[in-house]
């Protein structure tokens, strides 16, 4: 079957740090699957698999999972598109597969595939922005109901995109009052965050913004694990463009990504992983931050 290239996602350079990051924790994964063999991942905005970069198709997260991995793999999308793009990307593994439809409603019934009491997992949670807008309706990418399943799964471990630039954006439009549609915004946000205290936020700018948005995340997501590290994504102009949140119980694998992180900067961490911290991903030629919270 042959795919236009349409069907596929275009990725910019920030990306590819992404799944960098991304690809190196599953080597790892791997490395205890052949150990324990109890492990199995969820992707649940899995796109279209392959994706093109500067022209030329190169693996996405689905792709990288499917090729790192032997254990079992459950990736979901909404697009109609992007989910044949996907099919075809990912038909070669068995142990791949694939649903359509959105992750906010789809997620209970792969949720119920993984056998709570034998497997950890690793869910990838890659959102492109806050919402959906396509063929298949409208409708919000992600939403915390959505994320606290998944927390307060047994034994789960999470990955998360948390998507900065869309969020300031549409606070921006809610601040300046430049929609009609500024109070549909704040219902989509207040479902991102499962609560309204993101408003209290609505006046700062830059650096500040930042934080208190990362805040409000790491704070619900403490409730139900023990680790929390977020690495800021910028773009090849070091303009910021999302958190790559990282949660686990488990201390083996909160020093695994903690390294992870420290490397994509160029720098060495300590040999025990800090319980809270946020890693600016700078551009090596303005330096990197490390800053614990």
């Amino acid at each position: 079957m042959v795919i236009p290239p349409s069907y596929y996602l275009h990725v910019k350079e920030h990306t590819l740090t992404k799944y960098r990051i991304h690809e190196k924790y599953l080597r790892a994964c791997l490395v205890f699957q052949k150990n324990y063999d109890n492990f199995a991942y969820i992707d649940t905005h899995g796109g279209s698999g392959n994706v093109y970069y500067k022209g030329r198709l190169r693996a996405g997260s689905p792709v990288i999972a499917a090729k790192t991995l032997k254990f079992p793999c459950h990736i979901i999308e909404i697009d109609p598109y992007r989910f044949k793009a996907l099919q075809e990307s990912v038909k070669c593994y068995p142990h791949v597969r694939v649903y359509y439809g959105d992750c906010n409603k789809v997620i209970d019934r792969v949720l119920s595939r993984i056998e709570c009491r034998r497997r950890f997992f690793l869910c990838f949670i890659d959102p492109d922005g806050i919402v959906y807008n396509g063929v298949s309706g409208k409708c919000l990418q992600l939403t915390w109901n959505t994320v606290e399943k998944i927390a307060g799964f047994p034994r789960s471990e999470i990955l998360l995109n948390f998507p900065l630039e869309a969020i300031i954006r549409l606070m921006g439009f809610i601040r300046e009052r430049r929609s009609y549609l500024s109070q549909q915004y704040s219902e989509y946000l207040t479902s991102f965050f499962g609560e309204e205290s993101w408003m209290n936020y609505i006046h700062l700018r830059g650096e500040r913004l930042r934080n208190a948005l990362l805040s409000i995340y790491k704070e619900k997501l403490q409730k139900h694990f023990e680790y929390f590290g977020a690495f800021l994504v910028r773009t090849s102009r070091c303009v910021p463009v999302y958190y790559l949140i990282h949660t686990t119980n488990h201390p083996v694998g909160a020093k695994i990504m903690y390294d992870i992180f420290m490397k994509e900067i160029g720098e060495r961490g300590k040999d025990t992983p800090p319980k809270e911290y946020i890693v600016d991903g700078r551009n090596k030629k303005d330096g990197s931050l490390l800053r614990f919270l």
